[in-house]
């Protein structure tokens, strides 16, 4: 069967969009490979056709590709021909609940129609499914809308996603003043209807005390399978902005069972062709031997942490541009070892892009990947009680091992260290022999974590798990984690002899490769040494021991 390109253009309205990336869902339930969309999404951001194309010539070369331009003739020959299911909704009226509509979709293997689009488009004759415009009509709110739901098709859905129907929210904390002003994106349509996810969301679901919450919390009680498993949510949680940051994004705290956590993939399209032949413990990923270093203490170390590669989203588009400059820059200047954070999840969900990235590390030989924050989610862990910490420290290890590596970003509420540093890290010493190292950033990062002395690097806990002290580079413009490449430097070369820091380096203000390289190339000592993130951990158990 031929791989359909659908190409998708501002040319149509979100409505013939959602019943397109429906249908490939559908035909990708057959073949994950049958069916692929290039162009926009229904939000206008996060549209990139380039990449796209890109990811489609270069993993696949061989499949054959049949591209579609008019979407409803291709629909009405499609999943709309003689013996195609289809339901009835009224975008007008049910824009808030869109979500609704594809979990609907996907669960009834129907494609769903605007009822302004069904005599005008597509001039169907058969009679719907189910018309959601009139079954729903009766139930009082959107809550109401989606507790129904749930008592279908919760029980036998595959995934929790969260996807904003098209609401903006003010800047600071006022969960109530959100406004349906936008588009919904649609990218992950593919991946809920192929899989059959439950999709959904509620602006004041995370908001403590509103019947949004109440429901919350039962859709994520009766989807786990118990109170403390942790259970991943894809898509992105923004209903609250606080601190410059959004105050649900990692889910955990989002629950009363504080079991949740994220798998960041709000406009990453496609996920439902790429989402086959997954990474596993039993067939590890591939990465570079370690550097070639001795341990001195007449020496400091400094491994640099690429950031965000938690984000799906990001995986798919920002990272293969740096990717391409850091070969660029290996070639005609210079190669030394750079870690990325690159999402576990991702290689389960979109594993042919993480093998393309693993197979350009092997290629420069000095490039090494770490688990983003928190581990196995972007997560809290130390919220998740006792029994979920366990369970999370065990998934977290079996992620390590698949994606080769010792070392993970951890992320916290500013509040929630103690727990960390007393009842989560120590679990890594019953659960393995082997070095592990956490890389901390608070949350929201601009707060210090008081919990270190103003000249400790890392704290060792047991005998195997070195935890590093945020250390954060976002730019370049001045001030806290903004440092000059001048202070940045009189920051490293003046370590002492033996000391070791992990820099996490992240986009979200400026930072760019270029600075790392100036920074590295022209401003360091000579007996400033740039090594790995998992060499840095290593190191820093040595020192540990050597400097006692």
């Amino acid at each position: 069967m031929a791989t359909v390109a659908l190409i998708i253009n501002q040319t149509y309205p979100i409505t013939i969009e959602l019943a397109a990336q429906t249908c490939c869902g559908l035909l990708q339930r057959n073949d994950p490979t049958s069916c692929y969309a290039i162009g926009t999404n229904g939000m206008g951001f996060g549209s990139d056709p380039d990449g796209d194309t890109f990811w489609l010539s270069t993993l696949y070369p061989d499949l054959e590709q049949k591209e579609v331009i008019d979407l409803p003739t291709w629909l009405g020959e499609t999943c709309l021909a003689e013996g195609g299911q289809w339901i009835q909704y009224g975008y007008a009226a049910q824009k808030s609940v869109l979500p609704a509509v594809v979990t609907a979709a996907a669960h009834l293997s129907a494609v769903p129609i605007d009822v302004a689009d069904v005599a005008v488009v597509f001039g169907l004759s058969s009679d719907p499914k189910e018309d959601l415009s009139q079954t729903w009509a009766e139930l009082k709110s959107d809550a109401d809308v989606y507790s129904n739901l749930a008592s279908l098709y919760l029980k036998n859905s595959s995934h929790l996603v969260k996807q904003n129907p098209g609401y903006k929210f003010d800047v600071d904390y006022r969960p109530a003043q959100h406004h349906l002003t936008s588009e919904m994106d649609i990218g992950i349509v593919d991946f809920v209807v192929k899989s059959k996810a439950f999709s959904f969301f509620l602006p004041e679901g995370c908001v403590p005390f509103t019947e949004e919450h109440r429901l919350h919390s039962r859709i994520v009680r009766e989807f786990s399978s118990t109170k403390s498993t942790p259970t991943a949510v894809y898509g992105y949680d923004d209903t609250v902005p606080l601190f410059g940051g959004d105050t649900y994004e990692a889910e955990t705290n989002c629950a009363r069972e504080h079991n949740l956590g994220q798998i960041a993939s709000v406009s990453v399209n496609n996920l439902g062709f790429y989402s086959r032949n997954p990474v596993s413990v039993d067939n590890p990923l591939k990465v570079n031997p370690a550097p070639e270093v001795v341990y001195d203490l007449e020496k400091k170390y400094v491994a640099f942490v690429i950031g965000d590669g938690d984000n799906l989203y990001f995986l798919k588009k920002r990272n293969r541009g740096w990717v391409d400059e850091r070969m660029d820059k290996c070639e005609s200047r210079s190669c030394f070892p750079l870690t990325w954070t690159m999402s576990p999840r991702g290689a389960m969900d979109m594993p042919d892009i993480i093998r393309y990235y693993y197979d350009k590390a092997l290629e420069t030989g000095s490039d090494y990947f770490m688990l983003p924050p928190s581990g196995s989610l972007y997560s809290y862990p130390s919220q998740m009680g006792a029994e979920g910490r366990k369970l999370y420290a065990k998934m977290v290890e079996e992620d390590l091992a698949m994606m080769s590596s010792i070392t993970t970003v951890h992320w916290e509420w500013f509040y929630s260290w103690r727990t960390a540093f007393s009842f989560y890290f120590p679990l890594f010493n019953d659960l393995t022999t082997e070095p592990r190292g956490f890389v901390l950033t608070n949350v929201p990062y601009m707060f210090p974590i008081f919990l270190y002395r103003r000249n400790e690097l890392f704290k060792v806990i047991g005998e195997n798990v070195v935890v590093f002290k945020p250390n954060e580079w976002r730019g370049t413009g001045g001030g806290r984690n903004k440092e000059s490449l001048e202070d940045k430097a009189n920051e490293l070369n003046g370590l002492k002899g033996g000391d070791v820091v992990q820099i996490y380096a992240t986009s979200d203000g400026g930072l760019d490769l270029d600075h790392i390289y100036d920074l590295v190339e022209n401003y360091l000592d000579e007996d400033v040494v740039v090594v790995d993130s998992d060499t840095a951990t290593r190191f820093a158990l040595e020192a540990a021991k050597l400097k006692k």
